[in-house]
C-alpha cells in the first residue's frame, strides 16, 4: 500500500516538474519574441520613415528600401523561428476541433488569389463531392495549407497553373496542392522538411526562411496528420495532407474557434488636433516615434518613461491617446491600464504599442480592455491611419 502512495507522489511530483518546465519554456519563448523584436523595430521602424522622406534622392531611397526588406525578411525569420521553438519544446497548443475541409480551403484560396494573379497563375479547385470535416486545429491547418498554396504560387512559373482538392480515400481526408512550378531536384528531396533547407532557391530571388516546410510537418504531426510530396524537376511538385476525418456526431457540433490579431482601425471621435501620450523606456522607440509624429502638426506629444509617470502625466494631461509599452520598468502595461479605469474622469483611448506579440499576449490585453494593439516593429502605415480624422 504504502508503494502505491509512493508511486502515485513520484508521478505528481514528475507531472509538477513537466508543468513547470513547460511554463518556463513558454515564459522564455514571450521573452525571446521580446527581445529580438524590440531592435527591428528601430530598423523596420526608421527604414519606413527615412524612406518617405528621400523620394527626391532615387538611389539613397533605393538603399533604404533593400535595408528594410532585409529587416521584414529577419522580421519573418524570427516569427518563424519562436513557432519552431514553440513547437519543438511542447509550449504550442492543439486544439482538435471539426473543420469544414471545402469551407478552409475555399477560404485560403482566396486569400493567395491576389498574390497569383501578379504571376498570372490560374488556382483550380476541386472540392469532394461530399462535404468533408476533418479533426484538426483550425488555426494551425489554416498555416500549413496558406503556407502550401504560397510555395505553390511562390515557385511556379509565369502563367503556371496550381490545383487543389479534397478527397477521403482509405479512410482518411486527403489535401493535395500540385503546381506546374520548377520542382524540386531528386538529390534535394531528402532535405525538404528540414530547417533552414531552401534547396537551392537561396541563389533566386525567391524569398523565404527555410523554415516553412519543416513547422507545417511538426503541425501535422501534432495533429495527428501525415504530409507528404512528389516531385519532378521543371515539371512541378505535388505536396499533400492526410488527416483524420471528425467523428460523424461532432460534425455539426464543431465550432471553428479564430484567433485574429487585432488592427486599430481609423476611429471617427479621433481629430489630427489631440494630444498623445506614449509611456516608453526605450530611448529608440521614443526617438522614432517623435520622427514619425512630426507630420501632425496639430498633436501634441507627451512621454512618460514609467507607468507611475505614466498615470501621473494621464491625470495632469488629459490626452486624447495613449500608446502604451507593455514592458515597463516599474510595472505591467496591463496594471497601467487597470489603474486607468479607475480614473473616472478617464476618456482616452489606449492602444498597445509593444514586442510582445504572441498571440495569448494579445489576446489577454483585449480581453483586459485594450482598444487596439500594435505590434513591433511597427507598420507605420496603419498607424498613421489611426491618427488622421
Amino acid at each position: 500500500m504504502k508503494k502505491g502512495n509512493s508511486e502515485s507522489k513520484e508521478g505528481s511530483q514528475a507531472s509538477s516538474i513537466n508543468q513547470q518546465g513547460r511554463l518556463g519554456d513558454a515564459e522564455f519563448v514571450a521573452n525571446l519574441s521580446h527581445e529580438l523584436r524590440t531592435p527591428l523595430n528601430a530598423i523596420v521602424g526608421f527604414s519606413q520613415l527615412l524612406n518617405q522622406q528621400l523620394s527626391h534622392l532615387p538611389d539613397q531611397q533605393e538603399s533604404v528600401q533593400m535595408i528594410e526588406q532585409a529587416g521584414r525578411h529577419l522580421w519573418e525569420l524570427i516569427d518563424q523561428l519562436i513557432d519552431l521553438v514553440k513547437i519543438e519544446g511542447g509550449v504550442s497548443s492543439i486544439t482538435m476541433e471539426s473543420i469544414d475541409v471545402y469551407q478552409l480551403l475555399k477560404d485560403c484560396i482566396a486569400l493567395i488569389t491576389i498574390v497569383a494573379k501578379e504571376k498570372k497563375i490560374e488556382i483550380f479547385f476541386t472540392p469532394y463531392s461530399e462535404p468533408i470535416y476533418a479533426k484538426a486545429d483550425h488555426l494551425r491547418l489554416r498555416q500549413v495549407i496558406l503556407n502550401l498554396l504560397s510555395n505553390a504560387v511562390k515557385y511556379n512559373v509565369e502563367g503556371g497553373e496550381v490545383h487543389v482538392a479534397a478527397s477521403m480515400l482509405e479512410g482518411n481526408i486527403t489535401i493535395s496542392i500540385v503546381d506546374s512550378g520548377i520542382g524540386i531536384e531528386k538529390s534535394q528531396q531528402e532535405k525538404v522538411f528540414q530547417p533552414f533547407q531552401r534547396l537551392g532557391a537561396q541563389f533566386s530571388d525567391i524569398e523565404g526562411t527555410g523554415l516553412g516546410l519543416s513547422i507545417c510537418k511538426e503541425l501535422i504531426e501534432l495533429m495527428q496528420g501525415e504530409i507528404g510530396f512528389t516531385s519532378q524537376e521543371f515539371e512541378g511538385s505535388r505536396f499533400f495532407l492526410k488527416l483524420r476525418p471528425a467523428d460523424i456526431e461532432v460534425r455539426d457540433k464543431g465550432k471553428i474557434k479564430r484567433i485574429q490579431t487585432p488592427v486599430p482601425s481609423n476611429n471617427p471621435l479621433i481629430k489630427v488636433n489631440l494630444k498623445l501620450l506614449y509611456i516608453e523606456d526605450n530611448p529608440t522607440n521614443i526617438r522614432f516615434m517623435r520622427l514619425l509624429l512630426q507630420q501632425f502638426t496639430g498633436l501634441e506629444l507627451i512621454v512618460a518613461n514609467t507607468g507611475k509617470e505614466g498615470l501621473a502625466q494621464a491625470r495632469q494631461f488629459r490626452p486624447d491617446i495613449i500608446f502604451l509599452d507593455m514592458r515597463l520598468p516599474d510595472m505591467h502595461g496591463l496594471e497601467v491600464l487597470e489603474k486607468l479605469a479607475e480614473d473616472a474622469s478617464h476618456s482616452a483611448k489606449v492602444y498597445a504599442v509593444t514586442a510582445d506579440a504572441l498571440p495569448g499576449q494579445i489576446e489577454v490585453a483585449m480581453h483586459a480592455g485594450i482598444d487596439g494593439y500594435f505590434t513591433k516593429p511597427i507598420d507605420i502605415k496603419r498607424l498613421q491611419k489611426l491618427l488622421v480624422a
